[in-house]
């Protein structure tokens, strides 16, 4: 009834209604209730077209969980509420003064409505208590002249909020674009409950065009067969329908000790089935089959197992045993649906007084039997007068009782003329029915009932690019589509807000004076670019960038270092409009012709902006204007030489959430620890192709809390001193920098597992599996083990540390130092050692004991669960060293000889070796087995 209300007030003050879900709440329909959009069950489509009007769902503008289980999410505040202000009903006209929640639906759609009191005006006249109001009335508030009225009251209307707002947030008034009431129940035209008079002016304008879905009838039709114990090729039979509303309404008994006394006792429902039966065979005649009414089916909310037991004693049908079929295929709400449509289907109805149920059944069931009956009616009579009249019978026909006034000698006559129209009747029907149906699918599409306002959302995704060039659709192909299109188009000059050098002239000319006033973006790739552009199209195409350079939000070049359009003259204009900036300067292009160099430019005054990008080319860090950056991307010859500058600059970006320095290629300046520079915002850093020692001085004098993805990639091996020193900072244990970098960032949950690879002058440290962030960590070192046993010393004395996956991979060079697994002890989880002599080292460390602290003396990397050896392919066996030591590592280790307590096993232990170069190691397998049982020989080398 309140969606009628609402479409109704819509047409009244000539708005589109948007119709609010129905919130699958637990304590209404049980756990798994959905949050429902209208348009799941009434046919909008048909709706809008009958009363010609647009009718839209919620869903068809915001973002929800429509028809989806309920969850306690859906009726909680969210950062993301929109605020919205809502005109309040109840607040005005209920003693609590505050406006009705509507179930969470606002917070449904991510809505915090703030609510105004309505103007006590709004009431219907002569209504006395209550929250009754008028269409008239609340038509005239939503008026530009009514909202100046309401506000001009004194002393002003009150305004209420379920979530307190900012101190600086003002509460928003009621929204004149998108007009929200908190409760349109009790509005009416000229009386209280009019809904149950005829005529019914909302049941006039909106409801008799109001019809269920096609997938909602076939579902009722489908469990009204069952109910009726049909087959599915069976015709339902006419019945009698009767809805008892029961558990809300037992607050109208006068006697609350005793709710039974006020329900209308089954008896009386059977006297009013027995009194209907009459009446329709006396409407219908005996012979029809509205006259052979046998079926009654009762719909009630009542629990009590008694009195469904009485019905069925009754020998009446229900729905009952059907609802946890419906509710498990369709959905919690869909069984109050089927019994809806059920209601309205029936010959004949019973129903409860002041339902909305019972009202609205009643009325759908007479709507569409008076008219189908009248259809029907008069184009029988047009058939057989037209019979009649081709067979010389003057006899007009005046209903079913023309039969018995017919000729006697002409009835044969008439009965096959009847027969014969009554096949081609159908034959030309089912054509038509076919034909509107495929009609019907291509005019009521979704898109044709979207407003402007939402059409354009959509075409901001497409670009203003020159019609027909390629396989992507331009804004200017859109503008061929129809005329509602083309005048959305035009008329929106946000669409029009990008400008790009592939364009001829005259196309980014016609896109700017479209544009009007709004903010544009420049693509000014000239570098390479696909359509290339003459020299004198590129030079008209900069000087209307220059002429439009207040306007422009964003710039991203891409340009050859020398050319006849120098960019350098447009990034030196005025934009006031800018927020973000991007160049990219190739060394390359011909001085001949050129206007100079595009190497360094300076921006002018203006605000500031918030994303920069540059690469081989410079402009002052510390202007003004770069004060505020969130992002910040260099490259090559824009890198600062000296680290010094770039932390100079990053002290004074508090708001910086990614920065990227990446390829440069030599530095200046002495490199040392800098005063530390917190970043607390930043949640994305890139070090890459740098100088060991660039990066070590930005590491070394950083703390980034919050920064989940982290990539740092030196560029050469370095034996720099300097570089040792900054190590020594970074990775020291209980270091900041050590913490974020590969432990825990902020709050989340932090990394589980790294994987930590050796290499003879690297080391790369990788994430495995993290629930946030990502990290990748290479390090080029002369003196790899020093920082590898640095590292580990850090990682171990985290909070939280990460476990290990350690793998040295060194299978082919001679004179390295192996992996010192101490540092690692206590968080290595997994080893894999390639080459001879790193496994050698292996076998011997991991026969050690240390202590672990307060837990006393424990293996070497105790919490080792796999472990992978491969030896070189090429290497004969040394006995002691490889065998030998094997065989006393399984025995002591994990077999407890000496009487000494046995380590943990681990699931996986793997021997890669040619068997023919390892024979004593092969001939040990079997007592290895013995002892551990997940042991494996493999011959050959494994395959990295």
């Amino acid at each position: 009834m309140v969606w009628m209300n609402l479409i109704h007030l819509g047409l009244l003050s000539d708005r589109i209604p948007i119709l609010f879900p129905v919130i699958g709440l637990e304590v209404q329909v049980g756990v798994g209730a959905e949050s429902l959009s209208a348009g799941s069950f009434f046919d909008l489509p048909r709706l809008s077209e009958a009363i010609g009007h647009p009718v839209l769902d919620w869903q068809d503008v915001k973002r929800g969980r429509f028809n989806r289980p309920w969850n306690r999410t859906d009726t909680i505040p969210h950062d993301d509420d929109e605020l919205l202000g809502c005109w309040s009903i109840v607040q005005t006209f209920d003693q609590s003064k505050e406006p009705i929640d509507r179930e969470g639906g606002p917070l449904f759609l991510h809505l915090d409505a703030q609510y105004t009191a309505v103007p006590p005006t709004v009431k219907l006249a002569g209504t006395g208590e209550g929250w009754h109001t008028s269409f008239e009335s609340l038509s005239h508030l939503m008026s530009p002249e009514g909202r100046r009225e309401a506000f001009a009251l004194e002393p002003s209307l009150p305004t209420y909020g379920r979530r307190p707002l900012p101190p600086t947030t003002p509460r928003p008034k009621p929204d004149h674009h998108l007009t929200c009431f908190d409760n349109l129940y009790w509005v009416w035209s000229k009386f209280v409950w009019e809904w149950e008079q005829t005529p019914s002016p909302t049941w006039d304008a909106v409801g008799t065009h109001l019809h269920f879905s096609k997938e909602a009838d076939d579902i009722t039709t489908y469990y009204l067969q069952k109910v009726l114990g049909l087959e599915a090729d069976q015709q339902i039979p006419p019945f009698i329908s009767i809805h008892a509303r029961h558990s809300d309404f037992r607050n109208l008994c006068k006697n609350p000790d005793d709710p039974k006394s006020c329900y209308t006792p089954l008896s009386e429902y059977a006297q009013h089935v027995r009194e209907l039966t009459s009446e329709l065979v006396q409407l219908h005649g005996p012979h029809s089959p509205l006259a052979q009414v046998k079926e009654v089916i009762l719909m009630s909310d009542e629990t009590d197992p008694e009195w469904w037991a009485e019905v069925e004693s009754m020998g009446w049908r229900q729905t009952r045993p059907y609802e946890e079929e419906i509710a498990r295929d369709y959905g919690r709400r869909w069984p109050g649906i089927v019994d809806s449509i059920i209601l309205s289907r029936g010959a004949a109805f019973i129903g409860t007084s002041q339902s909305t149920m019972s009202i609205i059944a009643v009325k759908s069931m007479k709507e569409a039997k008076a008219f189908r009956k009248d259809i029907v009616s008069r184009t029988i009579s047009t058939l057989v007068d037209g019979i009649c009249e081709e067979n010389d019978c003057d006899l007009q026909y005046s209903g079913i009782e023309w039969a018995e006034a017919a000729p006697v000698g002409q009835l044969a006559t008439f009965r096959d003329e009847l027969e014969a129209a009554k096949a081609e009747m159908n034959q030309q029907l089912d054509n038509l029915i076919a034909r509107l149906a495929r009609r019907l699918n291509r005019v009521t599409s979704s898109i044709h009932r979207l407003p402007v306002e939402v059409l354009v959302m959509i075409f901001e995704e497409f670009e203003p690019d020159e019609p027909h060039t390629d396989d992507n659709t331009s804004l200017f192909d859109l503008l061929l589509i129809c005329r509602t299109w083309y005048d959305a188009i035009i008329g929106s000059p946000q669409l029009w807000g990008c400008v790009s050098v592939d364009m001829p002239p005259k196309i980014a000319s016609l896109v700017l004076d479209r544009s009007r006033f709004h903010p544009i973006s420049l693509n000014w790739h000239s570098y390479a670019s696909p359509r290339e552009p003459t020299t004198r199209e590129l030079i008209k195409l900069l000087d209307l960038a220059i002429e439009n350079s207040t306007r422009l939000r964003q710039i991203d070049i891409h340009a050859p270092r020398f050319s006849p359009a120098n960019p350098r003259n447009l990034l030196q204009s005025p934009t006031l409009a800018l927020t973000s900036l991007q160049v990219r300067v190739e060394p390359r292009g011909s001085e001949v012709g050129s206007n100079g160099p595009l190497d360094e430019f300076t921006l002018l005054e203006g605000p500031k902006l918030q994303h920069l990008s540059l690469s081989d080319v410079t402009t002052p860090l510390n202007h003004p204007r770069l004060s505020n950056l969130i992002t910040l991307t260099l490259a090559r010859s824009s890198v600062p030489q000296s680290p010094e500058d770039l932390l100079r600059f990053l002290s004074s970006s508090q708001h910086l959430e990614v920065l990227d320095i990446q390829d440069l290629r030599n530095r200046t300046g002495q490199i040392r620890a800098s005063p530390l520079v917190l970043l607390q915002h930043l949640k994305k850093l890139v070090l890459a192709r740098l100088p060991s020692a660039y990066s070590a001085a930005i590491l070394a004098s950083i703390c980034a809390p919050l920064c989940a993805d982290v990539e740092v990639r030196d560029g050469v091996v370095s034996d720099d001193p300097v570089v040792e020193a900054l190590d020594a900072v970074i990775w020291r244990p209980g270091n900041d920098q050590a913490a974020w970098l590969v432990g825990r960032p902020g709050s989340g949950p932090g990394r589980s597992r790294l994987r930590v690879q050796k290499l003879m002058r690297w080391i790369v440290v990788k994430d495995v599996e993290s629930l946030e962030g990502c990290l990748k960590l290479e390090f080029a070192r002369s003196d790899v083990p020093q920082l590898m046993a640095r590292l580990g010393a850090a990682i171990s004395q985290l909070p939280l540390p990460p476990a290990i996956h350690l793998y040295e991979m060194n299978i082919y060079s001679e004179g390295h130092i192996p992996v010192d697994l101490l540092p690692w002890s206590e968080v290595v989880e997994s080893l894999s050692i390639e080459g001879s002599n790193p496994c050698r080292s292996v076998l011997q460390q991991l026969l050690q004991r240390h202590g672990t602290g307060s837990e006393g003396v424990d293996w070497v990397c105790r919490r080792l669960s796999t472990l992978q050896l491969t030896y070189r392919s090429n290497e004969e066996e040394d006995m002691a060293l490889d065998g030998g030591a094997l065989l006393s590592l399984v025995r002591q280790r994990w077999s407890g000889e000496d009487s000494s307590p046995g380590g943990v096993r681990p699931v996986l232990f793997e021997v890669h070796c040619k068997k023919c170069n390892f024979p004593n190691l092969w001939s040990l397998e079997d007592e290895i087995l013995s002892i551990l049982p997940s042991f494996k020989l493999i011959d050959g080398q494994k395959k990295v």
